[in-house]
């Protein structure tokens, strides 16, 4: 029930756009202070990468599948 207002739904999914940025952040940060990114950046880039839109992408398409399919 908290997914029916379009606005709460809108303010979660840009919420999650900004977790994305951060986890964004957070990962290559991280693998910066262990020394991993410098052997292999390129591939370090795209997990992080991926980690950071699949992550929140999920969190938003189980909120927009409850706005549009609950009753």
């Amino acid at each position: 029930h908290k997914f029916n207002n379009p606005i709460r739904v809108i303010v979660y999914c840009v919420s999650f756009v900004f977790l994305g940025l951060h986890l964004s952040h957070g990962f290559s940060s991280s693998m910066k202070s262990l020394g991993v990114a410098r052997a292999s950046s390129g591939y370090i880039k795209l997990l992080g990468n991926l980690y950071s839109v699949l992550i929140p992408s999920g969190f938003c398409l189980i909120a927009i599948y409850h706005h549009l399919f609950s009753n």
